[in-house]
């Protein structure tokens, strides 16, 4: 079982979001409860809890300051707030996942299931542009870093997410890049990429990871690293035709 902390400062959020937990998520234990930063930074030292579920705005000091207190952070974060403009920068601050309120029981759901697959997700902070090496026999996409220039072949990308004007990219080491590009912008670098499938509006999927899928409604596609997604309804036919078309392997 899972330790996790709630930093809110309104305690009628907390009685929820504890509930909620209790009910969808019983993996996930919460050993306390905060209402500012200062007590949040005590607690987090005193408990060490696996994950924070933490509010952004509060009186005072906000919830980015909490985290600029650990630098070396050995907790994973999901933010919970009332205000969507703080994506972006939620995610340069190592976020696991960014739920708004009020909180949606499916996607606090899937951001613990995300926090179980993975709890100790490497992010890489934001990348300012991309392009793509050619290499028949093993295609890469370019990053610029600031100074420095990283390599990384499409074959080790399992999905890309599509986030306000950005794109994550997940990788099977379990690292995540953060792209300056839109979702449609990436696909259209790796358009020649058969094996990339656009699901629906958010999600770009490498078919070489599929495990299996269902072809029923809902359409549930479920990669080896242990992510699920839905195929959009418009999408289901063009999808399953190509996935029947496509050799699906295990990658281990």
């Amino acid at each position: 079982m899972n330790t996790c902390l709630l930093i809110d400062d309104e305690p009628a959020s907390r009685v929820v979001l504890r509930e909620l937990l209790s009910r969808f998520c019983p993996d996930i234990q919460v050993v306390g409860e905060c209402g500012d930063v200062d007590n949040a930074e005590i607690e987090i030292r005193n408990l060490k809890p696996d994950l924070i579920f933490l509010d952004i705005q509060m009186p005072g000091k906000d919830g980015f300051e909490l985290l600029r207190r650990f630098p070396t952070q050995d907790f994973s974060v999901i933010f919970i707030t009332s205000y969507d403009q703080y994506a972006i920068k939620a995610i340069r601050f190592n976020a696991l996942d960014y739920l708004l309120k009020p909180v949606d029981i499916e996607e606090l759901i899937k951001a613990v299931l995300r926090f179980q697959q993975n709890p100790k997700l490497q992010i890489i902070p934001e990348i300012t542009q991309n392009t793509l090496y050619f290499n028949r026999m093993d295609p890469k996409l370019v990053f610029h870093l600031r100074d420095k220039v990283i390599l990384i072949s499409l074959n080790e990308i399992t999905y890309f997410e599509a986030v306000v004007n950005y794109t994550k990219a997940y990788l099977s080491d379990g690292k995540m890049y953060l792209q300056a590009r839109t979702l449609s912008e990436t696909e259209s670098i790796i358009s020649e990429h058969l094996e990339f499938l656009r699901i629906h509006k958010s999600v770009v999927i490498n078919s070489h990871f599929i495990k299996s899928y269902t072809k029923g409604d809902p359409c549930i596609i479920t990669l080896v690293t242990g992510q699920e997604f839905e195929i959009s309804r418009r999408r289901k036919t063009e999808i399953l035709h190509k996935l029947s078309t496509l050799q699906l392997r295990h990658v281990v």
